[in-house]
């Protein structure tokens, strides 16, 4: 609700005080505009008044009846003009119906591109976690592991544009899963040789393959949820895969030296594989592939040139051009 509103209770003088003492911790004073705006509404021309509450009445009667016909509804009527009281005596909500939602196929698929976003970031900090066992192994500097990390942007960075078009004209059937694959294939190269560059040329490819997670969770939450809802859903994207980003550290640490830092990657691999499997084998074909035009030269040169901007696309290139550039 939007506007001032301003009320006034009558009642036991220590009730009265303690709801005094909550309201004044919890919101401001009235501005005199409201004061004034409450003082001529109580001294004013009160007729109108008749006419409001024969139109609460009749809303109040509505949901009486409405909720009369429904089922687990204890009711409690009070002789009050507009106020209806209902208690339900079970979950409204039952459990089945939630499951039953939970393992529609939209759902799933959000879930499934929200976890990769969430995976991304564990992924992208290793290098920080495990920077002595580099040291070791590859016999380089604490610069060298640095400059490591920030190769995963390179990558990041460049990969926007193309990754973008790609959902937009094959869906995110097949881009998503191949870019989780490239993710983790970009990590194993730290456990699989012992020379370095293999490792940095898989750190670019880590970079390139965790482009797609977030532009791809703007995609499946556009694609499978109606625009009052896809705003909500890519919302809560963000913060699953923020989640992994603030707690994906602590928990990996654990592991690595519980287990082993070959352990822990071969685990998390498998792991991107099961995801990349999961989503090739829930995610419906896009129809948007039929209407996809034929040249991937003249997408591009749309969305460099036209007025109308390919937004994620651009958005995300542009973002990660100025992180490299100006923090």
């Amino acid at each position: 609700m939007t506007g001032w509103r301003i009320g006034y209770i009558a009642g036991r003088s220590d009730v009265v005080k303690a709801i005094s003492t909550l309201q004044s911790q919890s919101t401001s004073n009235p501005n005199s505009i409201a004061q004034a705006a409450a003082a001529a509404a109580l001294n004013g021309d009160h007729s109108f008044l008749k006419e409001r509450t024969r139109i609460f009445k009749s809303r109040r009667d509505f949901m009486v009846k409405e909720l009369n016909s429904a089922r687990d509804y204890q009711r409690l009527f009070h002789k009050v003009r507009f106020i209806y009281l209902s208690h339900v005596k079970d979950c409204s909500v039952k459990a089945q119906k939630v499951l039953g939602f939970m393992l529609q196929r939209n759902f799933l698929i959000w879930l499934l591109a929200s976890l990769f976003y969430a995976y991304q970031y564990i992924l992208r900090v290793i290098p920080n976690i495990i920077a002595p066992e580099l040291i070791t192994k590859f016999n380089i500097s604490i610069v060298d592991v640095g400059q490591f990390g920030g190769l995963y942007y390179i990558g990041y960075m460049l990969a926007h544009i193309p990754v973008g078009l790609a959902l937009d004209r094959f869906g995110p059937k097949f881009v998503l899963p191949a870019c989780i694959v490239l993710t983790f294939a970009g990590t194993l190269p730290l456990i699989c040789f012992d020379e370095w560059y293999y490792s940095i040329l898989g750190r670019i490819i880590v970079g390139i393959g965790s482009s797609a997670s977030a532009i791809g969770l703007f995609k499946v939450a556009s694609m499978y949820f109606s625009q009052e809802k896809s705003a909500r859903m890519a919302s809560l994207s963000i913060v699953i895969g923020l989640l992994g980003a603030i707690y994906g550290g602590l928990p990996l640490d654990f592991l690595l030296n519980k287990f082993g830092w070959n352990y822990v990657i071969y685990t998390f691999s498998a792991f991107g594989c099961l995801l990349a499997l999961l989503l090739v084998l829930i995610t419906p074909s896009s129809s948007s592939e039929e209407s996809a035009s034929d040249n991937i030269f003249q997408d591009l040169k749309n969305c460099a040139f036209q007025q109308t901007y390919h937004s994620n696309q651009l958005f995300w290139w542009f973002n990660g051009w100025t992180t490299r550039r100006f923090c």
